[in-house]
């Protein structure tokens, strides 16, 4: 597969990712709309855009305002999830380990830098 042809399948990726979450709010949005969320999340893996997007449609629905998150949203969301990736896969020095206390503290960080992204009327909740 050629470059050219990897970068068409991420953006296709991406693009269904995002109309299964405008399904799931029951928001349909056109080329446009999607053109400009593929172009904006560019630095991140369709898989990372995939999981955003699932974890956004357990959310309830906002009372008021658009269904569908904003472009900001979904941008913090991502960040989120590629950097618990990364702290997930990091590999530490041989002699020096991360500690529980330390990658529970990085994942409270990331939590937390999510909320600051956040639309008002939506917020993450754990699922029980």
């Amino acid at each position: 597969m050629t470059a050219h042809q990897a970068a068409a399948r991420e953006k296709v990726e991406k693009t269904e990712a995002l109309a299964r979450l405008g399904i799931a709010r029951r928001e349909r949005l056109d080329k446009a709309d999607y053109d400009v969320y593929v172009t904006g999340l560019e630095a991140f893996t369709a898989g990372t855009v995939r999981r955003a997007c699932e974890r956004l449609q357990q959310l309830p629905e906002p009372e008021f305002g658009p269904r569908f998150p904003t472009l900001a949203t979904v941008l913090g969301l991502c960040r989120a999830i590629a950097e618990e990736r990364k702290a997930l896969t990091l590999t530490a020095a041989p002699q020096e380990r991360a500690s529980p206390e330390r990658l529970a503290k990085f994942l409270e960080d990331v939590r937390a830098e999510i909320r600051r992204h956040e639309m008002p009327a939506l917020t993450l909740r754990r699922r029980p």
